[in-house]
């Protein structure tokens, strides 16, 4: 191997154990996230899943302002550890870009057209611009796709639903009307983080079919 495969490969790997070392860091950080008036505690982790929630037993008597509370405690939670995660990564990888500035590179349809690249060079130069401009477009659409869909999770038999969306920005949690009496606060807390967990597998399986997906068809339109 030449030197500068031999550096590539000894960068790639710093990288790597970097990049290992602040998901160990993520998973072991634990933080938790109050809404007193409604006796909720959701504790979690900086990657975001969530580890536990608590539930006061009263809470139980009014099931749809608990299912407000719970769904703004999880949230917020998650919210909290995006911004851990950028941190952290942003510690290690200083050039790491956050999810705003991937979002502000990414164009709209209409300057992802090939006809709309202002460049006045060479047309080889101008086209190549283009197609990463398209390219950029396509993780538009992904990332519009991810937010509009979303699955539904049962809570336990007949306790409620979670609602997760695809791209991981919304989560809803329903607790059904009929709760108070059927269940204890404990088990109440134990099967609604069990469904979230449920809800984030299927939601990363149907991830993976989406960019599966579309990356399929960029394959087959630039074949033709």
């Amino acid at each position: 191997m030449d030197e500068p495969r031999r550096k590539a490969a000894h960068e790639a790997e710093l990288a790597s154990k970097k990049a290992d070392l602040v998901q160990s860091k993520l998973t072991a950080k634990h933080f938790e996230v109050r809404d007193q008036a409604k006796g909720v505690v959701v504790i979690a982790t900086g990657d975001g899943r969530i580890v536990s929630i608590e539930i006061s037993e009263q809470a139980l008597m009014y099931p749809e302002a608990l299912s407000n509370a719970v769904t703004s405690a999880v949230n917020r939670a998650r919210s909290k550890a995006k911004v851990i995660s950028e941190k952290y990564w942003s510690t290690v990888f200083p050039d790491w870009p956050t999810d705003r500035e991937i979002e502000a590179l990414l164009p709209t349809g209409e300057t992802a057209a090939m006809d709309a690249v202002d460049y006045s060079g060479s047309t080889e130069v101008r086209n190549s611009i283009a197609a990463g401009m398209e390219r950029l477009a396509v993780i538009r659409e992904i990332k519009e796709r991810l937010r509009i869909r979303a699955i539904s999770q049962p809570i336990g038999r007949d306790l409620g639903t979670v609602q997760l969306n695809l791209s991981d920005t919304v989560t809803k949690i329903s607790i059904s009307g009929g709760v108070s009496g059927t269940t204890s606060a404990t088990q109440l807390s134990a099967q609604i983080v069990l469904a979230l967990r449920d809800a984030q597998v299927r939601a990363d399986s149907e991830r993976r079919r989406v960019f599966q997906g579309i990356s399929d068809a960029v394959i087959n339109r630039d074949n033709e």
